[in-house]
């Protein structure tokens, strides 16, 4: 499940969307992208460490890798201005997998 980076959808939004889904089809939800999680911190003022937490707690069972990503910075920048940098794992300094890893959540990261 991704859902974007919509600046108008609030952060709860997504939240009550997890626990919906969670308590009416009790599946296992792989969801949220590295690059939404950042987002997400940015947006609504939360740390990555936050938004996994909230993210978790709603029902969010694993999330997607990245996928192939451009590494080179100069060229991430002409292809993917919007992306989260590449030197830094996102625009927040952070990256997204240890912080969940890093929170004891070894499961949510790619199963």
């Amino acid at each position: 499940m991704q859902g974007g980076h919509n600046p108008y959808i609030p952060f709860e939004w997504y939240l009550d969307l997890l626990k919906y889904i969670k308590r009416h089809h009790p599946i296992h939800i792989h969801g949220f992208s590295p690059s939404e999680i950042d987002f997400f911190a940015g947006r609504f003022g939360l740390t990555i460490e936050e938004v996994i937490k909230e993210l978790v707690a709603a029902g969010l069972d694993s999330i997607p890798g990245g996928g192939g990503e451009i590494l080179v910075q100069e060229i991430r920048d002409q292809v993917a201005k919007k992306k989260a940098g590449a030197d830094a794992g996102s625009s927040h300094g952070h990256r997204a997998p240890p912080r969940a890893q890093d929170l004891g959540h070894h499961d949510v990261w790619d199963r």
